[in-house]
């Protein structure tokens, strides 16, 4: 038997654990590890997005200012970079090295395939916010009867733009990377719109009358009460043992508190953050403002304090410090290669910077893969990865454990209880630290691991 302590099941709930087969625990961790998986990839494009978002909110910024993103150069050593933002009908190349001219007509074909997808990307995503919209509407509008589904021209709109994926066929990695991405985005729209249909045909399945059953209707008299209970915990994290706002103002703090736990735990989106900041805002300031006389102001206390609301939820966000650390990596389309490339920035910029093409070499030769595809934003062509990878680092991951409330306690009190299998079961051990190696491991001093004299000792699992 074998002490499993999944969370999918949840057998790690129970105190130690529970005692099940080899198969049901290799079963357990398998979906553990599905669902860990799930978990990154969620976090992966969440943290892609805000790049974007970053990376629009910047160039909405330079439009507003009146300068020209057309005025600054694409070379690598102005500010900006290679991948600051041209205008459609500008869009630069982005070769790092000049190439022979026998292979000029095939890159000028997979930069014209890439701005293709680029254009059907972007239509994707308009018609997710289409669907994303109308399906919350169709769910809190009244039922009424219909003969057709509302949404079948959105289908429509799908299935065209999955058409127009398929005609896209050439054999480069670049080119079929970026093609699977965008097939797996209106694939997730297709499902909303399958998921939708299969509700609303759930729903008008039930307005339909049914025929009257024989014989005379009788009340019982009987009632059902439904309750529904909602509770939400909102928990209480600490992070880096570092106070968060310790000079603002107490009801401002509450407030960012607020829109923090709606944020965060409830789902409200961007915009509801920002009226209900908005809101409170003017409540308060009306509450300062009653016991004054009428022609009175407010003290500078009370002025600074409203000053200080922030319009925006994001610098709120920024203040508590919940995103975790990450890099952004541009990964080599070609199996073959997977070579990775970090980001640069130019000064203050939010526009990453990485190379057009594969530098590694592979027998003797530049692999040369193409490595960016050209991205619309603000009406710009920005440069991004074809093939993201997310990286986040194990040390902000560590920080944030080990500033939990009563986990370095914990930790330190495993390497002090009995350690040995137990007299009961000889040839059982619990956990790790049962084990012979850990409880005879020696540090350089000559003593036990474990004794680090006000230090941490943290044994780590490779695997």
């Amino acid at each position: 038997m074998t002490i499993c302590r999944c969370t999918s099941f949840g057998c790690g709930v129970a105190g130690n654990g529970v005692e099940v087969d080899p198969r049901t625990f290799k079963n357990h961790s398998l979906r553990d590890r599905v669902a860990l998986a799930q978990k990154v990839q969620e976090e992966s494009e969440t943290v892609i997005n805000e790049q974007l978002d970053k990376i629009a909110l910047q160039l909405a910024a330079t439009t507003l200012s009146g300068d020209s993103p057309d005025d600054i150069t694409q070379s690598e050593g102005t500010s900006g970079g290679r991948l600051w933002s041209r205008t459609r009908r500008n869009c630069p190349s982005t070769a790092d090295e000049p190439i022979s001219s026998a292979s000029t007509s095939r890159q000028q074909t997979i930069r014209g395939l890439l701005t293709r997808l680029s254009d059907i990307e972007c239509s994707a995503d308009a018609l997710d916010a289409k669907v994303t919209s109308s399906t919350s509407g169709l769910a809190s509008s009244p039922a009424v009867r219909a003969s057709s589904f509302p949404l079948r021209g959105l289908q429509a709109e799908c299935l065209r733009l999955q058409t127009d994926l398929s005609k896209v066929s050439l054999n480069v990695a670049s080119v079929s990377v970026m093609k699977e991405s965008v097939g797996k985005r209106l694939d997730k729209i297709s499902e909303k719109l399958e998921a939708s249909k299969a509700t609303w045909t759930s729903v008008q399945e039930s307005l339909a009358v049914p025929e009257p059953s024989p014989g005379i209707r009788y009340p019982t008299g009987k009632l059902q009460n439904h309750l529904h209970c909602i509770s939400t915990d909102f928990g209480e994290k600490e992070h880096f043992y570092k106070p968060l706002l310790p000079r603002a103002d107490p009801i401002l703090q509450v407030v960012m508190f607020l829109i923090m736990g709606c944020n965060v735990i409830l789902g409200t989106s961007r915009r509801g953050c920002s009226f209900i900041l908005g809101m409170v805002q003017y409540a308060i300031q009306l509450t300062l403002m009653r016991s004054l006389p009428t022609d009175a102001s407010l003290p500078p206390r009370d002025r600074k304090l409203l000053a200080d609301f922030p319009l925006d939820p994001r610098p709120v966000e920024k203040e508590f410090d919940l995103d975790p650390e990450t890099v952004i990596y541009a990964v080599c389309p070609d199996a073959a290669c997977r070579a990775t490339y970090g980001p640069r920035f130019e000064g203050d910029s939010a526009i990453p910077i990485y190379p057009s093409r594969c530098r590694c070499r592979k027998n003797g030769r530049r692999c040369r893969q193409q490595l960016l595809r050209p991205k619309i934003i603000q009406d710009h062509v920005v440069y991004t990865p074809i093939e993201p990878f997310v990286y986040f680092s194990p040390t902000h991951w560590l920080g944030r454990f080990l500033s939990r409330p009563g986990v370095e306690a914990g930790m330190d009190g495993t390497w002090n209880r009995d350690k040995g299998p137990s007299k009961e079961n000889p040839g059982f051990m619990y956990d790790i630290f049962d084990a012979e190696m850990l409880r005879d491991f020696k540090g350089i001093d000559g003593k036990h691991f474990s004794k680090g004299n006000g230090e941490g000792r943290i044994s780590k699992n490779p695997r």
